[in-house]
């Protein structure tokens, strides 16, 4: 039966998962009572983006969950948006900010998100890059029905703090 694999990013995992159509390409990242700081976000849009070139020839990638009552919510809304997998959170009922996930979707009422057609990449480019030393925007692309999305995340620590560490652009 189709399955989600869980952090299977192993060889062994992919080639013996011939009927899991969706796998993790994070680690555990949004721990109860644990803070997320700004290079832990910054690390995981990046290791999400390389574990997708690796993995999505096979599978759907899943870039995990996150908390959209945390400060960083935005920020990992456009990441999973642009990831092609999907988006989903793991707030309580009490501490959920609809407003993250509402401004994912398209104007058309209907409640859907930009529907992507694969899963996001780095450019070429970039592939070799760490993004967190350089001061160069990280980009992640993929392909929707009406064309294409590219985002630049700025994932350099510049030295700042809170949300003006991390930042997404959408083209």
């Amino acid at each position: 039966a189709p399955m989600l694999h869980c952090m299977a990013m192993t060889l062994c995992a992919v080639h013996s998962s011939c009927s899991a159509a969706l796998t993790r390409v994070s680690d555990d990242h949004a721990y109860p009572g644990v803070e997320e700081d700004a290079k832990s976000v910054a690390r995981h849009i990046w290791h999400c983006t390389l574990n997708s070139v690796w993995l999505s020839p096979f599978f759907t990638c899943d870039w995990d969950m996150f908390r959209s009552s945390e400060w960083h919510a935005q920020i990992h809304a456009v990441a999973r948006a642009v990831s092609g997998g999907p988006i989903y959170v793991s707030d309580s009922a009490a501490s959920f900010r609809r407003a993250v996930l509402t401004s994912l979707l398209l104007p058309d009422e209907n409640g859907r998100i930009v529907p992507c057609e694969s899963n996001g990449l780095p450019i070429d480019r970039q592939v070799f890059m760490d993004p967190t030393e350089t001061n160069s925007p990280w980009w992640v692309c993929n392909v929707t029905t009406a064309g294409f999305m590219a985002v630049a995340f700025g994932l350099h620590d510049s030295g700042d703090s809170g949300d003006n560490l991390l930042r997404s652009t959408l083209f």
